[in-house]
């Protein structure tokens, strides 16, 4: 699949979101290219590649990055959908986590999903209103195999 492909079927899905929505209630979405995430734990950078809009795990083994979820909204009734874009170049196993904790730094909660297989991937990860309230903030963990990228993060609200 061309990124071109990757982004429309991003779109589409934003697309899906706002229909039958109206007014104050339509949904809104905001991407972010996966060269924002950085290493999880203090994790040495050194065997992570960043492109302009990719990050890569060049590492014999599993890798761990955190990504930032930009809200441009509070969600609506339906709450939040986070959508992360990938590649397995080789056979492996991605698992993406979205959080959410409170201003304050306690933890909401969270959603999980993984691919395993080879090649692209979309992960849909999605957290009800409840779990996403004004002053909130939420972030996506994803443990990469070695050759595993990460492209994009969508957010629907």
């Amino acid at each position: 699949m061309t990124m071109i492909i990757k982004y429309a079927a991003t779109a589409v899905l934003a697309a899906i979101a706002l229909v039958g929505l109206q007014g104050p209630a339509a949904a809104a979405a905001t991407f972010e290219q996966a060269s924002i995430c950085q290493p999880y734990f203090n994790d040495p950078v050194a065997n992570l590649s960043r492109t302009v809009n990719s990050i890569q795990n060049i590492a014999a083994g599993p890798k761990a990055v955190i990504c930032p979820v930009v809200r441009s909204q509070d969600p609506t009734a339906f709450g939040m959908w986070t959508y992360v874009t990938g590649n397995l170049a080789k056979s492996g196993k991605v698992t993406c986590t979205v959080w959410s904790v409170t201003g304050k730094g306690v933890l909401i909660g969270g959603t999980a999903s993984s691919f395993t297989g080879t090649g692209d991937f979309e992960l849909g990860l999605p957290l009800q209103q409840a779990m996403v309230p004004s002053l909130s903030a939420q972030s996506v963990v994803c443990t990469l195999p070695p050759s595993g990228s990460l492209f994009g993060i969508t957010q629907i609200l």
